[in-house]
């Protein structure tokens, strides 16, 4: 294109930039320069806050899975627990059938937890023995219309 307009190449590239910047400014136009840098500090601000409350809530849910996972070993020392946890209930309910290893994966529970991977099969045995649920030998069925 230098070539085709007879300009040097320097001066060619020198005019598209030019070209380029006065069409971003005349996009702009009628925003004056402080406005859009005040914009900009405001997004900033927000950009921060917002990378804070997410901070605050990543470890948040981590108390609350440490939390989770005390209160299953507390209920693990009684003979029979008395309640069985509501996402489990509403897991089984939602699925209809799920294998042991695909509830242990849902319920977000690690592999190497033994205890409350104990706690949870007492739970599905105590669903069980009161006929919420069936176990086929492979996946546990959600028994109640």
């Amino acid at each position: 294109m230098a070539a085709e307009n007879r300009m040097s190449m320097s001066r060619f590239i020198r005019s598209a930039v030019s070209s380029y910047l006065f069409s971003v400014v005349k996009e702009n136009a009628g925003i004056p320069r402080e406005r859009l840098m005040a914009r900009i500090k405001e997004l900033e601000d927000e950009n921060k806050e917002l990378k804070d409350e997410m901070q605050l809530l990543k470890i948040l849910s981590k108390n609350l899975h440490s939390e989770l996972n005390m209160l299953r070993l507390q209920m693990d020392g009684m003979e029979h627990p008395v309640r069985v946890e509501r996402n489990l209930v509403y897991l089984l309910k939602r699925k209809g059938a799920l294998s042991t290893e695909e509830i242990i994966k849902l319920m977000d529970i690690p592999q190497s937890d033994s205890n409350s991977i104990r706690l949870l099969m007492k739970q599905l045995e105590m669903m069980q023995y009161h006929r919420f649920l069936k176990y086929d030998g492979r996946r546990w069925l959600w028994n109640v219309p």
